[in-house]
């Protein structure tokens, strides 16, 4: 058992406190209140852009936002750092993007579009799609994309030019890319957060299930993972914890003495 005092706590989205755009569980939501009651200080640390969080997470409560993998950041109502896709690269990114037959998901602070390629994506909350360059001249502050391909030989034909400019996060179980720009990581985010509130590095805690939480687990004393997280991720986290459907955050914060149990949890 890792028993911790910290006062910063850092908490990925999909698949760590919520998924598939679905409310977080009863005792997900006490678990992350109750931590701020015992003087701690919780912040999300998410690939979502700001627009994309719903209010089912904003409204649990949190000290800060860190939202576009580490390109925007907020602790209480101060924005303390954002960096969008400078316009020139973006249109070179995405005309590279057109002419590969790529699939991209433009991320944008306040909206999101989607890059037409071959691969079919919808979105129901994205009513912009792009299918020509000219179009990318009114698209401000992108500041992450997700690229999502028909074969190896898509990415291949533009990975050497994407590495020069991005952190590369690749998902080979369902086939698609996340790209941030380099020194705007999740991890570069924890430490930016951590500088403001002068808090020590030792005294942090994060928790996560995705290959683009790896730079975050190095930002931070204590790391968790989830049981659903990559052996990668596990094997460089302090604690391993169960999924979202066996309440594997309650659980590592009530065994980490972090927050007390739930009284009027059911008993199996």
């Amino acid at each position: 058992m890792v028993c911790i005092e910290s006062r910063h706590v850092f908490f990925d989205i999909d698949g760590t406190i919520a998924e598939n755009d679905n409310p977080p569980s009863r005792l997900t939501v006490y678990a992350l209140r109750s931590l701020r009651k015992c003087g701690h200080m919780i912040f999300i640390c998410t690939g979502r852009t700001l627009c994309d969080i719903y209010p089912e997470i904003t409204l649990i409560g949190f000290d800060g936002i860190i939202s576009g993998a580490g390109a925007n950041i907020t602790v209480g109502r101060r924005t303390i750092f954002r960096r969008a896709i400078p316009k020139t690269l973006l249109n070179i990114t995405a005309g590279k993007m057109l002419k590969a037959g790529i699939t991209c998901v433009l991320e944008g602070h306040s909206q999101m579009y989607i890059l037409d390629g071959k691969v079919t994506y919808d979105w129901p909350t994205i009513k912009v799609h792009i299918s020509r360059p000219e179009q990318l001249a009114s698209l401000e502050n992108i500041e992450k994309l997700t690229l999502h391909t028909s074969d190896g030989m898509q990415i291949e034909r533009v990975f050497t030019f994407l590495r020069r400019f991005y952190d590369i996060y690749e998902h080979p179980e369902t086939g698609f890319y996340e790209l941030v720009l380099k020194g705007c990581d999740k991890g570069a985010a924890v430490d930016r957060v951590l500088r403001f509130d002068r808090a020590l590095r030792k005294d942090a805690v994060a928790f996560g299930d995705s290959r683009n939480d790896c730079s975050m687990f190095r930002s931070v004393g204590t790391s968790v993972s989830m049981g659903n997280a990559p052996l990668a991720l596990k094997e460089m986290s302090s604690v391993v914890t169960g999924t979202i459907k066996q309440e594997g955050v309650y659980n590592a914060l009530v065994n980490m003495r972090m927050i007390p149990p739930n009284k009027m949890r059911r008993q199996p």
